[in-house]
């Protein structure tokens, strides 16, 4: 089977407001299993002061009122080089059961960051043109993301 030749374009969404939840979009679990890990395609662009921190947040309901998991907050100068980088970053969990069939809220929160427009910002990548996860607004896709579950 042929591989297919897809754009070499990137679909992001920048992250805006320090401390405040970048809906990523929702997860279905299709079934029960501890939480180890998520991984999120990141792209940074521009030359940030780089104190910037980044963890995810899942919740268990759309407003993120009810926050159900927190990962490691990661230290954005330690996995990104220059003034442009993008890439897979591991979120670490700790075990938190998932259920078959609920509903997840995944978030990007980012610390001691504000955004400058255009200029610099750090943001994370949609799921396109592969449609695996499922946005909360039919106009956008949801994040780029992959669960992994403890051995």
């Amino acid at each position: 089977m042929a591989e297919n030749n897809f754009p070499q374009n990137l679909y992001v969404r920048p992250i805006n407001v320090q401390n405040v939840p970048e809906q990523m979009g929702v997860a279905v679990a299709a079934e029960s299993f501890e939480l180890a890990s998520c991984r999120v395609k990141i792209y940074k662009h521009g030359t940030l002061s780089g104190s910037e921190t980044l963890k995810m947040v899942l919740f268990a309901d759309q407003d993120m009122t009810m926050p159900f998991a927190s990962s490691n907050t990661i230290n954005v100068s330690d996995f990104s080089a220059g003034s442009y980088w993008r890439g897979m970053v591991n979120f670490t969990f700790g075990g938190q059961v998932v259920v078959a069939g609920g509903s997840y809220y995944p978030a990007l929160v980012a610390g001691n960051y504000t955004r400058n427009g255009n200029t610099f910002y750090i943001s994370y990548a949609y799921d396109w043109p592969i449609y695996v996860n499922i946005s909360i607004d039919p106009q956008l896709r949801g994040g780029h993301m992959e669960f992994y579950k403890r051995a």
